[in-house]
């Protein structure tokens, strides 16, 4: 299983994620599209198993405007179908992944506010 890094490189501040800020506040339970390129940032050898297992370290990422969205989904499913064989569940793709995630954590919004 890779794991994914929690921060961008330290020396890198010119990321998009900044642009889409106040959408992400105003509606937090909104899917947003983004386009990343990643690398590894380390690998961990798990004594018992003898298994690597790398983190992957966002390099660049930007948020794409709703027509390039639409692209980026049909090429998320079409990847995702190649690797696995299998059509995406519905939602996951589509934009609520959001939904499915949140269904059962405990964590509820009203009108995009926590309560």
């Amino acid at each position: 299983m890779t794991k994914l890094s929690s921060s961008l490189p330290k020396e890198y501040d010119e990321d998009g994620l900044g642009s889409i800020n106040s959408d992400l506040v105003a509606r937090p339970t909104d899917t947003q599209m983004v386009i990343a390129m990643i690398d590894c940032k380390s690998i961990t050898r798990d004594i018992d198993t003898g298994l690597d297992i790398a983190t992957a370290r966002i390099l660049h990422i930007e948020p794409l405007r709703e027509h390039e969205a639409e692209q980026a989904r049909e090429m998320l499913s079409n990847a995702q179908e190649r690797r696995t064989g299998k059509r995406p569940i519905p939602g996951i793709v589509d934009g609520g992944t959001g939904e499915i995630l949140r269904e059962g954590s405990g964590v509820t919004f009203i009108n995009g506010a926590k309560s």
